[in-house]
């Protein structure tokens, strides 16, 4: 590299940012294109295709759907959700790796739960194979785990070859965010994605990402502690001018 040039970003560090940086904005989508369409606007940097909401989960109508939603210019992020971790519906891992395996050609990214990795392995391989970005999340409706708990499912989820983590707990005191906030700032140099759901869910979507989280998510519907999208990319303006 030549005296004066800047490296040129990964196509992972476009994608998770850095920590510190305004965070990214993950707009959370079914396969309703017209709301898509009024919702995708400036700020709203990746869409995550959240497959086991959509009206129909026909692969031909799944790869339809994600080709439709590539014109928006934004990366996409696949999720079909296991039911124990907040999944609209129950579905078995070879289904849910066959809705996966639809939208391949045309994601960036899919999210798979740490717990469900070593069943959906050959899923993983494949979209690395294809440059996608491998997320592996945790989600916790009840409780905010210790600090040991969070550290073995960061670890569990790097050892089973995560580009990202994605940890989302339940918060009800304010030391159950603190404790993610802690937890976020130790582990800031790899790319992180905290989050609290609950009540005092608003409050970490701003505060996580000055620790180091890289992704802030909300949706259609916002819930679990989302902000609103139009108040989100407010609330970011002026917090991460």
């Amino acid at each position: 590299m030549k005296k004066g040039e800047s490296k040129k970003p990964s196509s992972l560090q476009r994608l998770v940012g850095l920590p510190g940086e305004r965070p990214k904005v993950i707009l959370a989508v079914k396969d309703d294109l017209s709301t898509v369409r009024r919702l995708c606007r400036p700020g709203v940097d990746v869409l995550e295709l959240r497959i086991d909401q959509f009206g129909s989960r026909d692969p031909a109508h799944l790869e339809r759907t994600a080709a439709k939603l590539q014109r928006f210019g934004r990366p996409l992020l696949a999720t079909v959700r296991s039911a124990t971790e907040g999944g609209a519906v129950k579905l078995p891992d070879p289904l849910r790796a066959e809705l996966w395996r639809a939208v391949l050609p045309r994601v960036a990214a899919i999210d798979v739960e740490v717990r469900s990795v070593g069943k959906l392995s050959d899923l993983c391989r494949d979209a690395r194979e294809r440059g996608c970005t491998i997320v592996l999340s945790y989600h916790d409706f009840r409780r905010t785990p210790s600090m040991r708990e969070l550290e073995a499912l960061y670890q569990r989820a790097r050892a089973a070859g995560a580009d990202v983590v994605k940890l989302a707990v339940w918060a009800t005191a304010p030391h159950d965010v603190w404790r993610v906030a802690a937890f976020t700032w130790e582990h800031r140099a790899f790319p992180l994605v905290t989050m609290t759901m609950g009540p005092l869910g608003p409050l970490s979507r701003l505060l996580l990402p000055l620790f180091g989280s890289r992704w802030v998510y909300t949706s259609v519907v916002p819930a679990h502690g989302q902000i609103p999208l139009f108040r989100l990319l407010s609330d970011l303006r002026f917090y991460f001018p």
